[in-house]
């Protein structure tokens, strides 16, 4: 009777177990014989539909504003931007012709601001990189793309459109304002340091110049007597007053510096190049020149031109010219420097003065 029931069992467990094994190998067939006898395009995944799956569901996300309900207005929908819209209304009521042809080009900008790069934002790296001999990232140039399309900044002119080349220009001019700002913050970058060897400027009165153009615009209309004085303050050299700058404030002065409001017109970037150029010689001006005690001696006078006593006299003037060119007090007249100021100036090149005399004397016997 026990081996009668445990032979039962064992039969009940081998058909279980058969068919386990026999669900596996059907599953197993079915997979193998449908791949193989099913058409390779009808398994091939169609990038083409996903990628307009991918665009539909930005649109539709672009259509919801920020508590997540739908908008109402058609214009909200078909526009990313007021900028976007008055462009392609504009480029709707031109017959053929050149300025036509001119706004169809520019609204390349848009396409590259939607997706965040193209050739427009590649040949704007380009240029600012090779023209400043600086790195930029893409998503850098993005940023401030999509900063001028909230802010509408290419329609503050009036009626004109800009071109797309009027576009480049103004984000390379936007771009170098940003850069030479962040490195100013760090006192250091290829940027800040291709301009100061350009001009012959020190990394700190370059950094200090800029901080003192942004803080001048941020004040805007104020007094800005105590910003000289702030800056020369303490340890200047290494210190910044830009590390608790808001970058969207950054931004407004960058745009702030784009434009001329009076003229209506939109400023090049030569000029904001020479105004910061003229603040860093404030600071160059006045940054004082350690005057030893009593009279000059010959070893305080070589230390002040950073020089060895066995150089040349070639050498000596032209380390000469060099600091009287950025110590002379006459670059700070057109500056409205408070005239507490004008003195340390000169000062200064009274003390340079005095040392190239005795240099001279020095190398003449």
């Amino acid at each position: 009777m026990e081996v009668k029931t445990e032979l039962v069992i064992r039969l009940l467990v081998a058909v279980f177990l058969a068919f386990v094994v026999g669900k596996i190998l059907v599953t197993l067939f079915r997979g193998f014989f449908s791949n193989f006898w099913s058409s390779p395009e009808k398994n091939r995944v169609d990038i083409d539909q996903m990628i307009k799956k991918q665009v539909r569901i930005l649109k539709e996300a672009d259509s919801q504003d920020e508590t997540g309900k739908s908008q109402n207005s058609k214009e909200e929908k078909k526009y990313q931007s007021l900028t976007e819209k008055k462009y392609r209304e504009r480029f709707d009521t031109l017959s053929e012709g050149e300025e036509k042809s001119k706004l169809k080009k520019a609204m390349v900008f848009f396409d590259n601001c939607q997706w965040g790069e193209g050739i427009f934002f590649n040949k704007v790296r380009e240029k600012v990189e090779k023209k400043f001999n600086t790195k930029l990232e893409m998503g850098e140039i993005s940023i401030l793309a999509h900063y001028f399309l909230r802010e509408d900044f290419f329609l503050k002119t009036g009626n004109s459109y800009p071109s797309i080349d009027e576009m480049g220009k103004l984000m390379e001019h936007g771009l170098f304002l940003k850069k030479i700002i962040s490195e100013a913050k760090l006192r250091k970058g290829t940027l800040i340091g291709h301009l100061s060897k350009r001009e012959s400027l020190e990394i700190p009165h370059l950094s200090l110049g800029i901080e003192y153009f942004i803080l001048s615009r941020e004040k805007k209309g104020k007094s800005t007597d105590s910003l000289i004085p702030m800056l020369l303050g303490g340890d200047y050299i290494k210190r910044t007053s830009l590390d608790n700058f808001p970058e969207r404030k950054i931004h407004e002065i960058i745009l702030d510096y784009l434009i001329d409001e009076k003229e209506r017109s939109f400023v090049p970037i030569s000029e904001n190049i020479h105004n910061l150029i003229d603040n860093a010689h404030i600071f160059s001006c006045l940054s004082r020149i350690t005057h030893p005690k009593g009279k000059m001696d010959l070893s305080s006078a070589f230390k002040i031109f950073n020089l060895e006593t066995n150089v040349e006299l070639d050498e000596v003037k032209k380390v000469y010219k060099k600091l009287a060119k950025l110590k002379h007090p006459d670059r700070l007249s057109s500056l409205n420097i408070p005239e507490k100021y004008i003195g340390i100036a000169n000062d200064n090149f009274s003390t340079i003065q005095e040392a190239y005399k005795l240099i001279l004397n020095f190398k003449k016997k």
